[in-house]
């Protein structure tokens, strides 16, 4: 049996307004933010991208990693760090939108965020801030000090 080679490529889907912004470091969450919030802006269910970016924090590139409900979006470490290592990202921001209006992260935002920590200690991306989008403003896990990765047993053993 003949083992198939294959070719890893991504398909830009179309180009988003970083006027500007392509040529600035992004250092804070307000910048990071906006462009979250400008590319799901519109968008009636929650949703979760990543915002790739090189090793001068400018960004490469934005990916909507999944789709959701009204209140919830599946989220996959493959599906975040696919995209990643595709776009050859030195680091990543994560982000999300509340449809909701309340930027406050729920128990499943703070879940999915650790989780994601400890794919990224794995794979050596590191995610530099979990944004979150809505009408009441925007929530940065890495500001409110909530972006480091859980000790457990488990995650320890993986650390090791």
């Amino acid at each position: 049996m003949k083992v198939q080679a294959y070719k890893l490529s991504m398909v830009r889907e179309h180009v988003e307004n970083f006027a500007g912004i392509r040529k600035r470091k992004i250092s804070n969450s307000r910048t990071a933010g906006q462009i979250i919030s400008e590319h799901l802006k519109g968008i009636d269910r929650e949703a979760f991208v990543v915002l790739a970016l090189d090793s001068h924090l400018r960004p490469v590139g934005i990916n909507t990693a999944s789709v959701g409900t009204l209140n919830v979006a599946p989220v996959y470490a493959r599906e975040v760090f696919k995209f990643a290592i595709l776009a050859s990202a030195s680091s990543i921001i994560v982000g999300h939108n509340h449809p909701s209006g309340d930027r406050t992260p729920s128990d499943n935002d703070k879940e999915v965020t650790m989780k994601l920590l400890l794919a990224a200690e794995v794979l050596g991306i590191p995610i530099n801030d979990h944004i979150i989008v809505a009408e009441s403003g925007v929530f940065s896990f890495q500001e409110e000090g909530l972006l480091l990765p859980m000790k457990t047993e488990a995650s320890l053993k993986l650390m090791h």
